[in-house]
C-alpha cells in the first residue's frame, strides 16, 4: 500500500493530468499530446516532489483517455490512466485505489479538478493553461494524513 504522502502526490499528479484532459474537449489542439513536468520549476509542499512525471492527453469517445507515468524520490515508477468526461460526474482512477476525479469549468483557461478517496474529499487541483498553449500550471491544495495543508505547484511544459 502506497504512503499517504506517495498517494497525495499521485492524487496530485494524476489530477493534473485530468483536468488537462477535461480542457481539451474545448481545446483539442492545445490540450492533446505530451507534457513534462518541469521540476526545477515545480514547487511541492508536505509531499515530496517526483523525480519525473510525463502526462499524455488523446481524445476518446466523447471525453479523453489520460494517463501518467511518475517516478518518486526512491525510483518507484507509477502508472496512472482514467477516461474522464467534462460532466462534474465522478469517475474512477485506475493505479489509485478507490480514487475518483470530478471536473468543473472555472473559465476559458481554468478548470479545477476534484480528487476524492473512498467518496471523501483529498484535493483539489486547478489549472491554468498559458495562452501560448505551452506550458501549463496545475495547483493542489489538500490535507495529508497528519492533517497538515498541503499545497503544490506542478509546472508542465508541452513536449
Amino acid at each position: 500500500m502506497a504512503s499517504p504522502s506517495r498517494t497525495l502526490l499521485l492524487v496530485a499528479a494524476a489530477a493534473v493530468i485530468a483536468i488537462a484532459t477535461s480542457l481539451s474537449a474545448q481545446g483539442r489542439d492545445a490540450w492533446e499530446g505530451t507534457w513534462k513536468l518541469n521540476t526545477a520549476k515545480s514547487m511541492y509542499g508536505f509531499s515530496p516532489k517526483p523525480e519525473a512525471s510525463v502526462s499524455k492527453v488523446e481524445p476518446f469517445e466523447d471525453g479523453w483517455k489520460m494517463s501518467q507515468d511518475t517516478v518518486d524520490t526512491q525510483g518507484l515508477a507509477t502508472h496512472v490512466e482514467a477516461f474522464v468526461r467534462f460532466d462534474g460526474k465522478d469517475y474512477r482512477v485506475q493505479g489509485l485505489a478507490n480514487t475518483t476525479w470530478t471536473c468543473i469549468s472555472i473559465d476559458d483557461h481554468t478548470y479545477e479538478l476534484v480528487s476524492k478517496r473512498n467518496g471523501r474529499f483529498t484535493a483539489r487541483t486547478r489549472t491554468v493553461v498559458t495562452p501560448d498553449g505551452n506550458t501549463r500550471v496545475s495547483t493542489t491544495t489538500g490535507t495529508n494524513s497528519e492533517g497538515q495543508i498541503v499545497r503544490n505547484i506542478a509546472i508542465y511544459e508541452r513536449q
